[in-house]
Order: structure tokens, then sequence, then C-alpha cells
């Protein structure tokens, strides 16, 4: 691993950490769902400053984290819908 990769897992996981804090305070509902514009303007900003690799990475992790840790996750629903 090079440096260049290393500042770039860096980028990605401070702007993670601040997807995850950020993220339930900044969001309005939107129809049936929640909308977090915080998490999309995250990940656009990743995919300049990192490329497309790692906004992805982070967006997946955003997008994991994120439920588990607000208590969004409803496992009922999450089951129901692969049964």
């Amino acid at each position: 691993m090079n440096n260049t990769e290393l500042k770039k897992m860096t980028v990605t996981a401070i702007f993670i950490a601040i997807g995850v804090l950020l993220a339930p305070f900044v969001s309005f509902p939107f129809g049936g769902a929640r909308v977090f514009p915080l998490q999309h303007l995250i990940n656009v900003l990743l995919s300049v400053l990192v490329g497309w690799r790692y906004s992805t990475a982070g967006a997946f992790c955003i997008s994991s984290i994120r439920p588990g840790l607000s208590g969004q996750h409803d496992r009922r629903r999450f089951i129901r819908c692969f049964v």
C-alpha cells in the first residue's frame, strides 16, 4: 500500500464518520421514506476527491452503519420483504 492509497482511505474514513454523525440531523420525510441529503452530498464529494471506488465503499458503510446506530432498522419489515 502506497501513501496515496492511505490518504484516500483516511479521507474516506473521515467522511464516513461525518456522514454517520450528521446525517440523522439533516433529514426529512418524503413519501414513505426519510431522505438524507447530507449522505448524497458526502457521496458526491468523495467521488470527486478520491474516486468512485472509495465513494462506493463510503456510501455502503454510511448506509449500513447509520440505521443500526439510530434505531431505524425494523427487523420484522426487513425479514418480511424476503419471505
